[in-house]
C-alpha cells in the first residue's frame, strides 16, 4: 500500500513544499526531484519528524536544483521546427512559404498537435508572427476559461459579473471587489491543472478578497493539492 501525500518544511526563509511517499516496503528513505520539477521524498512508515529533518538536511541541495532555469511560456521563436507552448505541451510549428499572402497576413492553423504558418517571406516580420499568435492565444483562453468558470462558479456556488482577457506582464489573472474577473490569455499555455487552478483562485476571491488564511482554506476546498500546483506554477516565468 502507498500513500502520498503534501508537506511544508521552512528553511532559513524559504518554504520547500514536497510530496511525501510512503511505502512500507522501503528499506530507506530518500529524495528527489521529478520531471515536473516536484521535491519527491519516498520513505518507510517513519515519524513525521524524521521526514523533515531529512528535508532540512538537504535543503541546500533541494533549493538549488529547484532553481536551475525554469521554462518561459510567454518567447515564441518563430523558424521551422521550433517547439509552441499550448496547454503544457511544446507543438512543433511548421512553416510554409507563398509568395501570394500580403503583408502582415500569415495564416496560422492548428491541428491538435502541430502549428502551420503559412506566410509571404518578403513581406514578414517576427512581429506579425507573433501577432498572429496572440490572436491565437487569447481566442483558445476565451473558448476554454470562459467555460471552466462558468462551470466552476456553478459548483462553488459564486456569481461574477464578466470575464476578459489580455496579456499581462506580472500577473497571471485578477478579480474585482465588483466582480470583473481578468485572466491573463498567456496562461493557455499552461498545464490544464494549472490552468483550472488559476479559475478557482481569481473565483474565491469573490468570497475572500485578500490571501488571508481564510481564502487558502476555500481554496483547498476544491483544488486540494493547490499547494503543489502552486510550487509547480513557480517553474514557469511570465
Amino acid at each position: 500500500m502507498c500513500r502520498i501525500g503534501d508537506m511544508l518544511v521552512k528553511y532559513q526563509d524559504t518554504e520547500i513544499y514536497f510530496l511525501h511517499v510512503v511505502k512500507p516496503r522501503l528499506k530507506r528513505m530518500s529524495i528527489s526531484i521529478n520531471s515536473r520539477n516536484e521535491v519527491v521524498v519516498k520513505t518507510p512508515v517513519v515519524d513525521e519528524a524524521r521526514v523533515v529533518e531529512l528535508v532540512l538536511s538537504k535543503a541546500e541541495w533541494i533549493l538549488k536544483k529547484l532553481s536551475l532555469p525554469r521554462e518561459d511560456v510567454c518567447g515564441l521563436e518563430f523558424k521551422d521546427g521550433a517547439l509552441i507552448p499550448y496547454l503544457g505541451q511544446r507543438m512543433v510549428l511548421k512553416l510554409i512559404k507563398d509568395e501570394s499572402f500580403g503583408v502582415g497576413k500569415p495564416k496560422l492553423s492548428f491541428d491538435g498537435s502541430c502549428f502551420t504558418i503559412i506566410y509571404n517571406p518578403f513581406l514578414m516580420k517576427d512581429e506579425y508572427f507573433e501577432k498572429a499568435f496572440d490572436s491565437f492565444y487569447k481566442q483558445e483562453a476565451s473558448n476554454i476559461m470562459t467555460k471552466l468558470t462558468e462551470e466552476w462558479a456553478d459548483l462553488m456556488k459564486l456569481e461574477y459579473r464578466k470575464i476578459s482577457f489580455r496579456k499581462a506582464k506580472s500577473r497571471w489573472g485578477s478579480c474585482t471587489s465588483s466582480g470583473n474577473i481578468m485572466f491573463n490569455y498567456e496562461a493557455i499555455k499552461l498545464p490544464m491543472e494549472f490552468v483550472e487552478y488559476l479559475v478557482v483562485h481569481e473565483l474565491s476571491h469573490l468570497k475572500h478578497g485578500n490571501h488571508s488564511q481564510a481564502f487558502w482554506d476555500f481554496v483547498e476546498v476544491y483544488i486540494p493539492d493547490y499547494k503543489a500546483i502552486r510550487l509547480k506554477m513557480k517553474e514557469y516565468r511570465l
